[in-house]
Parts: structure tokens; sequence; C-alpha cells
């Protein structure tokens, strides 16, 4: 836009002047303006209504916007009304920020001026886009999945009905992960291509693509997909599920495949987080910190650990409103306790520390899931069976089919006593995202030594003999001690202690730590006995 590279020449020529280099408040308005009759904006009063309020307050000088504020002045909020309590500014600014990082990747992709509302902060910011410097690399400040209407095969009309309603549930259930993700339904092919054309061109923003396509022979439906990255062409992922209308009715299908579609590719450990983990960490931003977190909950070791706490303590120093990085600090914290990772407090203070680094993540983002599935997790380990499993269901009803919900919180289930239960949803977990971490296979493991199978709990973990995480090597070591193969129940014996070498001197109260309830405490001291360490040499 030729306008847009004046405005650009005029800002740099009175910055090299050290003139006043605010934006004029009429470009600012007029951007606005731009905004609030877009497409996407113009169905949303009440996001026009909020970003117009906080704009107005920036342009008027005013140093600083709280929640409470805009809660009785827009929200129509009384007087006495908690903003701590009452989520709904904090769910308005949220929303209101996707929308407009959605904005600037379709619509305005090419507006000079940017009205930024950074985290942690309730007033906009208004930057002037410059031109790259050469060589200089981007920063990722958005993801965005452009979703395609599934394409129907055949051309029966039955069909266009099937690959609508399926492309709604997929939108539906997509949309259900994260603030970090734009998604757009692109209706068919040719709408698709100003978001790809956008994700490849603009700066700050990694876009994919998802394309599908649906058919039915008599009885059978198939549904393919596949999901490119847009600036490489590049294909990360490519399925086809196949279902019988006769055995399911309709909705189901749609819901089982739209599930497993978006945990596959939106879960912390799907396809799309592990495409990122080819590119330089640099690129990253902000986001490092919760990557650096999932590495760690892939590859729990004490690098990956030490990684993470560090990212995320650096994150919410900038960012002090990032709820996933508070959660996934809290669990980072909960790290020190469970297995001894760059433990550097008692555990009295970390059990604290653990706790409320948590519940501020729940305060922040009431409504965000991992948040309250690391709350009702530390809950657990602070003993509060009640109030763990309020959380837990609290947890479960926002994300009833997010594998990493279903997972944490299964596997905690089991170790309250209800097995059968827990062990159902970390197996749905398991299917829904075949890219899960290695830890779940420790749940089944977990669920097979209290019902005393010891063949079947060996079975469930033996293939990770070789990994250096010190649960997975207790485990082998009781498990080997009750089936009586002592050689091998000394070697698993020798390299949990190498991995945690104080725990020989502490066993007893990790144990009362990982299983404050049930008998499992008693299940691994016996098996440990008879592996060859009794809690007794401690002393």
């Amino acid at each position: 836009m030729v306008w847009s590279s004046v405005l650009r020449e005029n800002w740099l020529e009175r910055k090299k002047k050290n003139i006043n280099t605010d934006i004029d408040p009429d470009l600012v308005r007029a951007a606005l303006s731009r905004i609030t009759s877009s497409k996407r904006f113009k169905g949303s009063p009440g996001s026009n209504r909020l970003l117009s309020f906080v704009v107005e307050s920036k342009l008027a000088g005013q140093p600083r916007l709280k929640a409470y504020a805009l809660g009785v002045q827009l929200f129509d909020r009384p007087a006495t009304h908690d903003p701590q309590v009452d989520s709904i500014v904090r769910t308005a600014i949220t929303r209101l920020r996707k929308m407009l990082n959605a904005y600037y990747a379709e619509e305005g992709r090419d507006e000079p001026i940017r009205i930024v509302l950074n985290k942690g902060s309730y007033l906009p910011v208004f930057t002037l886009v410059p031109d790259p410097a050469p060589g200089t690399s981007e920063r990722f400040e958005c993801i965005l999945l452009a979703v395609e209407r599934l394409k129907s095969i055949g051309g029966a009309s039955e069909l266009e009905y099937l690959s609508t309603g399926m492309s709604e549930e997929l939108i539906s259930r997509l949309s259900g992960y994260y603030e970090n993700f734009i998604i757009v339904y692109a209706a068919d092919v040719t709408d698709a291509q100003p978001c790809v054309s956008s994700a490849s061109e603009t700066p700050g923003l990694i876009g994919y693509l998802l394309r599908g396509t649906i058919r039915t022979d008599a009885d059978e439906m198939r549904i393919s997909f596949k999901l490119s990255e847009c600036k490489s062409g590049a294909i990360y992922w490519a399925e086809s599920f196949s279902a019988r209308l006769s055995s399911s009715s309709l909705f189901d299908i749609q819901e089982q495949v739209a599930c497993e579609v978006a945990a596959t590719l939106l879960d912390p450990h799907g396809v799309i987080y592990r495409s990122f983990k080819r590119k330089p960490a640099e690129h990253l931003g902000t986001y490092l910190a919760v990557f650096r977190y999932h590495e760690y909950q892939e590859r729990f070791t004490a690098e990956t650990h030490l990684r993470a706490r560090e990212s995320l303590e650096t994150a919410i120093g900038e960012e002090p409103d990032y709820a996933d990085a508070w959660a996934a600090l809290a669990n980072v914290y909960l790290g020190e306790a469970l297995f001894g990772f760059n433990q550097a407090s008692r555990l009295s203070s970390l059990a604290e520390k653990f706790l409320s680094t948590a519940q501020k993540a729940v305060a922040l983002e009431p409504r965000n899931v991992m948040a309250n599935y690391i709350l009702a997790m530390t809950l657990f380990y602070r003993k509060g069976r009640a109030q763990f499993l309020a959380m837990a269901e609290h947890a479960l009803s926002l994300a009833p089919s997010r594998p990493d919900n279903l997972a944490v919180i299964g596997m905690h289930l089991m170790l309250v006593g209800q097995w059968q239960r827990g062990l159902e949803m970390v197996e749905k977990a398991m299917k829904l995202n075949p890219y899960h971490p290695n830890w779940h296979y420790l749940a089944l493991s977990l669920y097979h030594l209290h019902g005393r199978r010891y063949p079947e709990a060996l079975n469930a973990i033996d293939r990770f003999a070789a990994l250096d995480f010190f649960p997975f090597q207790m485990n082998l070591a009781v498990i080997h001690g009750y089936l009586g193969n002592q050689q091998e129940a000394r070697k698993a014996l020798a390299r949990m202690f190498d991995l945690w070498p104080d725990a020989a001197h502490k066993m007893k109260e990790i144990l009362d730590f990982w299983f404050p309830f049930e008998d499992l405490a008693e299940v691994f001291t016996e098996g440990l006995k008879k592996a060859g360490f009794s809690i007794e040499q401690e002393k």
C-alpha cells in the first residue's frame, strides 16, 4: 500500500531527528475504524465496544486500566464486584486479543499501524510496522490454523450435509485448545487461499492449513485429512478415518473423528507442537517457555527440567498474566518434589510453592484447562482428597476429550481408588493422541501392580527399561522383585539410585508423598524389599 510506505518513511525521518514519534491519534482512530468495520469484528459489538474503549483510554493518556474499572463501566458490574472472582473482563480481553491476532493475519495483514494488546495489560500499544532489517530473524507471535470445509467426493446432496456437519464439529473441537492458536474456518478452497498467503507473508505468524475429504460407499464412510505448513508447503500429517454408518449415529461419528483430529494436531504433545521442535529456539518468542515445558514432559531429565524452569520463570517475569506459563511452572516445581530434579528446597516449602503457583494460574484464567488439571494434581499431592476430586471433576467438565487433561486426571483418580474409571480415561487419552508421552504407560503399570498382576505390570513398561527416569526404574525394580527376577531387580535398583542418590535415604518420605491414598506405598515397600532394598536401610 502506497500510503503505508509514505507513513513509514515520515515516521523514520522524525525518529532520526529525535522528534516525538508517537503515532498520530487520527491515524490510530482510522485504523480502529477499519478494524471495527471488518468482517471479523462486524458481528461482535461487545468486542468493538471494548476495543474502542481501551484505545480511547490510551489516546487520552490514561497510564493504567484495571479490570475493576472495565467491569463497572463496560460490563455493568456492581461497585462491589471482585474481578478476581468474576472473570468476565479477563475472558473478554483474551477473546479480543485473539480476534486482533486473527484480523492481522487475514484482512489486516497490510495494515501499517497495529493495535496490540500485550498480555499483562488492558491498555493497547500502537505500533508502526517497519520493514524488517536485512538478516533479522522473525519471532513467532501466533499460530494460525486455517481449516478448509471438507470436500465431498461423489457429489451426492447427503454428502454436502455430512461435509458441513463434520466441518462444524471439527472447528468446535479445535477451538477448545489454547489461546496461542487462531482457528480460521475457510468455507472452501478459494476462501482458504488468503489465509495461506497471509500466513506465508506475515512476519511473526506460523500458518498451517488443514484440508479434508469425505466420501461414502454403500454403508462405509471414509474421512481423510492432510495438514501442511503454509510457508513451506511441507505436509506434516495425513490420516484417514473409516466408519460404518449402520453401527453408529452420524453425530457420534462426527464427534469421535473431530476429537481425535483435534487431539492429534493441537494436544501439547501433538503434531503441531512437534513441528516446532524443528525450528530454532530463538524463533519461538514467548511461547518457548511452554514448549520447553512440553519437552520436559516428554523427556523427564534434570536437564530438560532445568531448562523448563528457567524459561518459565523468565516468561512470567516478562508476562505476569501468562496463565499457561504459571500452570506449567507449578508442575515443574512439583517435579522437584516427585523426582528430585534440581531440588533446592525442602518438601514442605516446595508443596506450598507448587500449590500457590497453580492457584495463580487458575486465578488468571479460571477456564484454562491446563491450569485446572495441574491445580487438581497439586491438591492431590497436598493430600486434599475432597479438594482434588472437586477440582478434577471441574477440569474434566471444561474439556472432557482433551488427552492431556484426561491422562493427568485419570492417573490421579486411579491413585485415589477410582482404578477402573481412571484407567479408561488414560486409555482414551492414548487413543485420541497417538503421540502421547511415555509416562502414560507408567499409569497402566500401576494399575496392574495394584491388582498384583505382575507380568501384566512388567509388560506395560518393560519396553522402557532403558529410560533414565526414576519412577520407571523404581517400578521395574519392584515388579522384578515380586517376580523373583533378582538380577533385573538389582540392575533397576542401581539405576534408580544413580538417578536420584538422595532417594536411598528418604524412600519412605518419597513413597508417602507419591501415594497419599490407597495402599501403593505398602506395595512398593514390599516390592523394594524383595528386590534387595529395605526401607530400614535408610537409617
